[in-house]
C-alpha cells in the first residue's frame, strides 16, 4: 500500500512538471505584439503564429490582420482556454478579434490561414481602456433605463455574457427599435415586464450587427444584448421608439 501510495505521489509531480514545462514553451514560442504597432510577417500553408499581448488595465485589446490572406485568429486566456475566434470581420478576408482584458493578463492569440492560404501579412494590437463596472446590468433585473435616442456602449467583460437594459414605451401603439454598431456579432431579444420572450434578430443591422423592430404596446420593455458565440468585447445599443395615436 505505502509502495502504491508513493508512486501515484510520483506520477503527480512527473505530470505537474510535464505540464508546467509545457506550459512555459507554449509562452516562450508566442510573439509578444507592442500596442498601436504594426508587425510584418509570413504565414505558410498549414503553420500555427502564436502572438502575445499584455494589459496595464482592463479595456478591450483588438487585434487584426492586413493583407490579401484569408486569415484566422483564436484568443486564449492565460490558462490556454479559448475565448473567441474570427474569420472575416475585418477588411476584405482579413480576421479581426475584440476581447476584454483584465489588468495585468496575458492574452495569447493564433493566427492560421483558411484552406491553403499562405503568404505576406500584417498584425496589429491596440487597447481602448474602460471604466469599472459600475452597474453590474448582467442580470435581468438590474436592467438599465435608456431613453428616446439613447446611445449606450456595451462591454462584454466574460464569455458568453449577456447585458440588460430597459425602455419605457408610453403610448398606446409604438414601434421599437434596438440596434448594435460595430465589429461584433450581436443578437438583441426584446422580453415584457415580466420576463416573457417577444422576438430575437441576430444579423439585420450591418455586417453582422443585430437590430429588432416589434410593434409593442405600452409598458417597459427589456432588451438583452449579447454576442454570438459568447465572444467578449465591446458594441454600442442604440434604442429608439415611433408611436401613433
Amino acid at each position: 500500500m505505502e509502495g502504491t501510495m508513493l508512486n501515484k505521489r510520483f506520477l503527480i509531480v512527473i505530470s505537474g512538471l510535464f505540464l508546467l514545462t509545457i506550459g512555459q514553451v507554449f509562452a516562450q514560442s508566442s510573439i509578444p505584439l507592442s500596442f498601436g504597432t504594426w508587425t510584418s510577417g509570413t504565414l505558410r500553408e498549414g503553420e500555427e503564429l502564436w502572438y502575445s499581448v499584455r494589459a496595464s488595465g482592463e479595456g478591450i485589446v483588438t487585434v487584426e490582420t492586413r493583407g490579401d490572406l484569408d486569415t484566422i485568429l483564436e484568443a486564449y486566456d492565460s490558462s490556454r482556454n479559448m475565448i473567441a475566434e474570427d474569420d472575416d470581420s475585418g477588411d476584405s478576408a482579413n480576421a479581426r478579434l475584440e476581447i476584454f482584458a483584465e489588468s495585468g493578463q496575458t492574452y495569447l492569440f493564433k493566427l492560421t490561414g483558411y484552406g491553403d492560404s499562405a503568404g505576406a501579412y500584417r498584425i496589429n494590437a491596440s487597447f481602448e481602456s474602460v471604466q469599472p463596472d459600475t452597474v453590474r446590468n448582467t442580470e435581468r433585473s438590474r436592467a438599465v433605463l435608456l431613453s428616446q435616442d439613447e446611445q449606450v456602449a456595451v462591454f462584454f467583460r466574460r464569455p458568453s455574457e449577456s447585458r440588460w437594459y430597459r425602455h419605457e414605451l408610453t403610448r398606446p401603439q409604438n414601434l421599437l427599435i434596438a440596434q448594435t454598431k460595430g465589429n461584433l456579432d450581436t443578437i438583441i431579444s426584446f422580453y415584457d415586464a415580466q420576463g416573457n420572450f417577444l422576438d430575437q434578430d441576430d444579423d439585420s443591422g450591418d455586417n453582422t450587427n443585430a437590430r429588432l423592430s416589434k410593434r409593442l404596446p405600452r409598458g417597459a420593455v427589456l432588451i438583452e444584448v449579447k454576442t454570438y458565440g459568447g465572444s467578449p468585447g465591446a458594441t454600442t445599443l442604440q434604442v429608439e421608439s415611433w408611436y401613433r395615436d
